[in-house]
């Protein structure tokens, strides 16, 4: 499938020395170059924030976006002013061309103690300058009071978006949890390395994944690359594969959702068309 606009990437851990992500500038750099290669335009710069495991402040965030942005040749982004830049390298598939890599301030915001106060002082980080917010819950429970914060940051006005909900043990566990997170008012962005597998590589999350996105209950797939070997951005291959089994039009209709969260205008439902009974193996 040929990709002719825009693909944006929602969920990518870029920032250099907060958490799990690239350990240095030079890592990130290597993260971004491929990026660029492998056909993404826009990426939220979402490292982890109010996690267990990494101690992240929205001070840490700015100054290792602002390393990001004086790697290179780049501008400021007047859609969201001193929160994003634009990083220039040339074009691989093109050379002498210019390839344009706009990056934007956002953050992975785990549903804990660490984010009441911030949620209450509108000081929460969203996805550049737009409601949206991207959350994580813990890798094995949905907790109620996880619940309770989704509900606070919906009063307020933002737009939780829930991380990952297929490798959640307790949605593996209990699928009827999509529902009811659905009902609650989250958006569900799914993996893309979990479409990118096949027969025995499959695993249950990967196998969820797929369910979610055939029954229209995910509203959009991010890469969540953490770097350029084990977690490389994969988004274009995931959108290719998409493309191939569902139909071009569901890889555009995630597409168009992913750039309506960069552009914060509002995502639409995604429609995946049930094939006819028989007709599967008549055409096959």
């Amino acid at each position: 499938m040929n990709f002719d606009w825009v693909i944006t990437d929602i969920h990518a851990h870029v920032l250099p020395g907060l958490d799990d992500g690239p350990g240095t500038p030079k890592e990130s750099n290597e993260l971004l170059s491929q990026f660029l290669e492998s056909g993404v335009q826009q990426v939220f710069c979402t490292s982890h924030y109010a996690s267990p495991h990494f101690e992240v402040s929205l001070d840490d965030l700015a100054r290792a976006f602002d390393t990001i942005a004086r790697q290179g040749p780049s501008q400021h982004h007047s859609n969201f002013a001193s929160d994003s830049a634009q990083i220039v390298r040339s074009n691989p598939r093109a050379p002498g061309v210019p390839s344009r890599l706009t990056l934007a301030r956002g953050a992975e915001v785990r549903l804990s103690a660490g984010v009441v106060d911030p949620i209450k002082t509108r000081s929460v980080p969203t996805l550049g300058n737009t409601n949206y917010v991207l959350v994580e819950f813990p890798g094995d429970d949905i907790p109620r009071p996880a619940l309770s914060l989704v509900h606070e940051l919906m009063v307020r006005g933002y737009q939780p978006i829930m991380a990952h909900p297929e490798r959640n043990l307790a949605v593996q566990k209990r699928p009827q949890w999509i529902p009811e997170l659905l009902e609650l008012g989250l958006l569900l962005q799914i993996t893309a390395s979990c479409l990118l597998k096949t027969g025995r590589d499959m695993h249950r999350a990967d196998k969820l994944a797929w369910s979610l996105l055939e029954n229209g209950q995910c509203s959009v797939v991010a890469s969540d690359a953490h770097n350029v070997s084990s977690r490389p951005p994969n988004l274009v291959a995931a959108y290719e594969v998409i493309s191939d089994r569902l139909g071009a039009y569901v890889a555009r209709q995630l597409m168009d959702n992913a750039n309506a969260i960069w552009n914060g205008a509002q995502t639409q439902p995604v429609f995946v068309e049930k094939p006819r009974r028989g007709l599967r193996k008549l055409f096959s």
